[in-house]
């Protein structure tokens, strides 16, 4: 559990450092451009150039990370359109596409982060829905109760 810990953290550290803020700056390759976009908060237009590096790049690390990228940034939670189901279904494109990638490994982290989170948030819905039934037989025993009286 402890290990389980660690790299989860240290998953987290290093994706936090992946996109760091930039000052103004002239970009020299379509990720830096894509950075720069995402930094700007301009997350569908970098998702854009992140597409456009794996059509143009397909088998490279660039398109590695690129694919990475696009999950990442789908779920961040800055993003005001985040979908966490696409995010996962990009990282699956990480491990399927691009298997001993660097990347691999973060977006298999990424993966189980979100499908736990969307789980979580599933069964709080579910829990809230039983909630709701419970009181409305609640309301419905008291009234019966009282008519009874």
């Amino acid at each position: 559990m402890k290990v389980f810990y660690t790299v989860l953290i240290l998953s987290i550290l290093t994706g936090c450092a992946l996109f760091k803020e930039s000052a103004p700056m002239t970009v020299s390759n379509p990720l830096e451009s894509a950075e720069l976009l995402y930094s700007q908060g301009k997350y569908q237009e970098a998702i854009q150039v992140y597409r456009q590096i794996l059509d143009d790049h397909p088998p490279t690390d660039a398109a590695a990370e690129a694919q990475f990228r696009i999950g990442y940034t789908l779920s961040y939670f800055q993003n005001p359109q985040p979908d966490y189901a696409k995010s996962i279904k990009e990282f699956q494109q990480v491990l399927n596409r691009f298997p001993k990638s660097k990347w691999a490994i973060e977006a298999k982290n990424w993966i189980a982060i979100l499908s736990e989170m969307m789980n979580q948030r599933a069964e709080n819905r579910r829990l809230q829905k039983d909630l709701q039934q419970l009181m409305m037989l609640d309301i419905e025993s008291e009234k019966r109760r009282r008519e009874i009286k």
